[in-house]
């Protein structure tokens, strides 16, 4: 990228036009940038910077600050415009900054957004500021930062570059060549071993979680070791020995213990036999005599019975008479329902009769109620329309009250607006007022020191003059006489301090007076509005007695529609209620005709129905089913117990006769059983069975406590070898991952502390100081070179970007903080320039044919600066032009072609010449 013209206007400390016509300086070689100090010599790059990417080019500097302060028009411009050439084409870029204009209506001032253009080879023009930043990044292949890093050499830059130690090179590094990447995976190995180490500590607390478990009986000798293991006092594999040791003894004693109870339940079985067949030998004599007793018994009570079953067996005819009387009867009762279905339709139709004649009366009285209310409506209806109060005279009223009614609420809610705006113009104009004096005052401190700080220059400057040292104006290394400087005279820094607090005074102002200008313009157009709305219906706008009025007139207006709609509403639903009327009346003289005729048929119906229960009634013995019924339950109910008194007699007899056979039964079981040897000592072999019994229950429970003993070690010792593969596979991981986290950290024990991240970064130095040489050999004609130290002095910090010179003079390297100020410098702009072409070369391959290098060659002598001079010359001989930003006098005279700076006696600056 080569710049062809530059034009800025209203920027930095150019209150004016200024062009710069970089063509005439050529494509090649070196062109000087000169001027008085604090002119605004490094403003003509920061103007490229903005034309490039809409930004400062230092990073602690808005655009915004770009605006010259000494620009007296409150509304004039502040724009930059840039030519330049890339890749054989042509691009122009304008931008012009956000800043107050004149409004187009009334007074006051409004604010003009920023704008952007750009002209492309192909005739295209972009004028979205986001389209242009895209479209310039993508033809210059860098970002605003790289660029600068590019195309600037900074002042105050050269000894930074040179001097920092690795960590601070390191940081440098990571932003200029993105090495981010690898510092994050050194983070993430640090937090894998962390999480790992978390791992084995848990996993080490569930291995002491497991020995708490292991079970020992407290007899055991083994106990004492067993309270050692679950201490931690013993270590792991030991532990599991004596776990095996544990189960192998609890393995016997659990056999023991398994023969024991087997033996006592052999034993606890015979005792349980002969007890059992003790106490059955009891019963048998006992269920024999009982056996005997009742079968006496149950001989009587079977003679009994027999005589009972023949006296119900005698009453049989009797019971064989009353059936059929039953069922004579029975097949009777559907007559009754009959009679009574016809009794029953006789008495409904005979209510519905008496409601028929009923509703006969009710319906006569409501049709002629219809017809009169229908009447008094229609008289209603036209009694209204003769007074003109019906529904089209109150809708065109209402009509006319709702525009009123709206218009008077527009006006209200301009009012209200009115009052809001006329305060806010009242706050803009006492904050404009303040804003003013405050501007005022700034204006005239900051002339005030400037005035004092230009009157002592001479003195300022020399406080700065070291014996031995050249004078930057005149070049004497003696300084005999060096003017002093006064106790009033400022510093520059306080000058610039007020000059830009008077700036941002003046900004303040602008911002107010705009502000003020806007509020009025918003309260003139709102009164024009709220006074043409009023003139209307109240003759004009008084803002004391006028908003009074129209609340009055809302209230008139809305009492009135609120009567207007109750009579709308009302006339609505009195011709409802007539057009129902209408079509009801006929409904019911309809209706009153079929229900009379209804009323007539039914009662020739009713007479037929009274002849024919009559003459069915006559026919059968009882008046009624109910009573018919009645007493065929009676002859069933009989004829039911006499035959369930025959059914219980036989029952009876022979379940008598089944007891009988059941108590034989008895008495030979028993006989059976006594025939056997009697046995005795009950009580004595029953106690024995008991105590065998609590035995054998002891013997269970030990058992049991072994079982559990022997489950629970088991358990303990799968665990136990789970969890040492786990914690044993956890420690491989942990060993290998922390001896590369500690390799990639640069932590290792008593080797060199090299990063990961610093190792990539070496490779881009290397190449960084293998181009800076190049430049420092000739600068130095041959006496230096820089090398990176590969050896640390100490393995306590981080290495591996530490910087030496190697002094070809006498073979020795040194630290590169033992150079002198001009040899400092010297090593600090090849540093830079390597940077500089590392940094195109790692962008891609970008070109840029413009450099610029700002201050640092008044700390040279002259065979250095003449070293230096030709060195910069012999970059630009290869179509590369550099321009030197700089007051020293040896290179107004060395370089033809310069760019001239001035400061103006009322401030600003201009540029005087190419």
């Amino acid at each position: 990228m080569r710049p062809l013209k530059l034009t800025i206007t209203g920027f930095g400390p150019y209150a004016g036009t200024e062009e710069i016509d970089f063509d005439r300086l050529g494509t090649r070689g070196l062109y000087l940038i000169t001027g008085d100090t604090g002119a605004g010599k490094t403003t003509i790059f920061d103007a490229i910077v903005y034309a490039l990417y809409g930004q400062a080019s230092g990073s602690n500097r808005e655009p915004s600050m770009l605006r010259s302060k000494y620009i007296k028009d409150e509304c004039a411009e502040t724009s930059v415009k840039l030519t330049f050439l890339y890749g054989g084409k042509e691009y122009t870029v304008c931008r012009t900054m956000a800043r107050l204009r004149p409004k187009a209506r009334g007074d006051g001032f409004t604010e003009a957004p920023a704008e952007a253009e750009l002209y492309l080879p192909d005739g295209r023009t972009e004028k979205k500021e986001k389209d242009i930043n895209e479209t310039l990044a993508k033809i210059l292949g860098v970002n605003r930062d790289q660029f600068c890093q590019i195309a600037m050499i900074a002042q105050g830059d050269f000894l930074k570059i040179l001097l920092e130690e690795t960590k601070e090179r390191q940081a440098h590094f990571r932003e200029i060549f993105r090495t981010h990447i690898y510092r994050d995976f050194q983070e993430k190995l640090k937090g894998k071993v962390k999480t790992l180490e978390e791992e084995r500590k848990l996993e080490k607390g569930r291995m002491q979680e497991h020995l708490l478990r292991i079970a020992c009986a407290e007899n055991d000798p083994l106990s004492i070791d067993a309270g050692k293991a679950r201490s931690g006092e013993m270590l792991t594999d030991r532990a599991v020995q004596l776990i095996g040791r544990i189960l192998e003894e609890d393995a016997g004693r659990l056999r023991e213990a398994e023969e024991k109870e087997k033996d006592l339940e052999a034993r606890i079985g015979g005792l349980n036999r002969m007890i059992g067949v003790a106490i059955e030998q009891q019963k048998a004599r006992e269920n024999k005599e009982k056996a005997l007793q009742a079968l006496a018994a149950k001989t009587e009570e079977q003679k009994r019975l027999q005589a009972a079953l023949e006296a119900e067996e005698a009453k049989e005819p009797e019971t064989e008479r009353k059936t059929a009387e039953a069922t004579i009867l029975g097949n009777a009762l559907p007559e009754y329902d009959a009679l009574e279905a016809l009794r029953k339709e006789y008495r409904m139709t005979a209510a519905a009769q008496a409601e028929r004649k009923g509703r006969i009366e009710k319906l006569a009285g409501e049709y002629g109620s219809l017809r009169e209310e229908a009447a008094q409506l229609k008289q209603a209806q036209a009694e209204r329309k003769a007074a003109g109060k019906d529904t089209a005279a109150l809708g065109e009223r209402e009509a006319n009250l709702r525009n009123e009614e709206g218009d008077l609420l527009e006006l209200q809610r301009e009012a209200e607006k009115l009052s809001r705006a006329e305060k806010e113009y009242a706050g803009t104009v006492e904050a404009y007022k303040a804003a003013q004096a405050g501007a005022a005052a700034a204006r005239e401190e900051a002339l005030r020191l400037r005035g004092l700080f230009n009157d002592e220059q001479a003195g300022i400057l020399a406080g700065k003059l070291t014996e031995g040292e050249p004078c930057p104006v005149c070049g004497s290394v003696h300084h005999p006489r060096k003017a002093e400087k006064s106790a009033e005279a400022p510093e520059e820094a306080t000058v610039l301090r007020a000059e830009d607090a008077a700036a941002a005074a003046q900004k303040n102002e602008n911002e107010a007076s705009g502000k003020a200008s806007l509020a009025k313009g918003t309260a003139d157009t709102l009164r024009e509005g709220v006074e043409a709305k009023a003139g209307k219906h109240f003759g004009g706008w008084d803002g004391a007695e006028t908003p009074g009025k129209l609340q009055e007139r809302l209230e008139a207006i809305r009492k009135e529609l609120a009567g207007i709609a109750e009579a709308k509403a009302a006339e609505k639903k009195q011709a409802e209620r007539l057009e129902a009327l209408e079509g009801m009346i006929p409904q019911k003289e309809a209706a009153l005709t079929q229900m009379r005729l209804e009323y007539d048929a039914e009662n020739g119906r009713q007479e037929v129905r009274k002849k024919t229960g009559e003459e069915k009634a006559g026919k059968l013995r009882y008046p009624d089913k109910t009573t018919a019924a009645a007493a065929k339950k009676q002859l069933d109910d009989e004829i039911a117990l006499r035959r369930k008194a025959l059914q219980g007699a036989k029952d009876a007899l022979a379940g008598c006769g089944s007891e009988m056979e059941n108590l034989k039964g008895q008495i030979r079981h028993a006989e059976e059983l006594l025939k056997e040897g009697e046995i005795r000592d009950l009580e004595a072999k029953t106690a024995e069975r008991d105590a065998l019994a609590a035995e054998k229950n002891g013997a269970s429970q030990e058992k049991g406590r072994i079982q559990l003993r022997i489950s629970t070690n088991r358990d303990v010792l799968a665990k136990i070898g789970a969890t040492a593969e786990k914690m044993a596979a956890l420690d491989r991981r942990w060993q290998w991952m922390t001896e590369l986290s500690d390799t990639a950290n640069g932590a290792l024990k008593g080797k060199q502390r090299v990063m990961f991240e610093t190792w990539i970064q070496m490779t881009f130095f290397d190449r960084i100081l293998r181009r800076a040489n190049v430049h420092l050999m000739q600068m130095s004609g041959g006496k230096y070179d820089l090398k990176r130290r590969e050896v640390p002095e100490s393995n306590r910090g981080q290495s591996g970007l530490d910087l030496d010179v190697v002094d070809h003079t006498n073979g020795t390297t040194r630290s590169v903080k033992t150079l002198s100020g001009g040899e400092s410098f010297i090593a600090s702009l090849c540093l830079a320039l390597g940077l500089s072409e590392e940094i195109q070369m790692s962008a891609g391959g970008i070109r840029l044919d413009t450099m610029f290098v700002d201050e640092g060659f008044g700390s040279l002598d002259e065979e250095t600066l003449q070293q230096a001079m030709r060195a910069l010359n012999s970059l630009s001989e290869t179509n590369r032009l550099i321009g030197i930003i700089s007051h020293v006098a040896e290179l107004r005279r060395a370089i033809d072609r310069q760019i001239v700076v001035r400061k103006l006696r009322d401030g600003g600056s201009r540029i005087e010449k190419i």
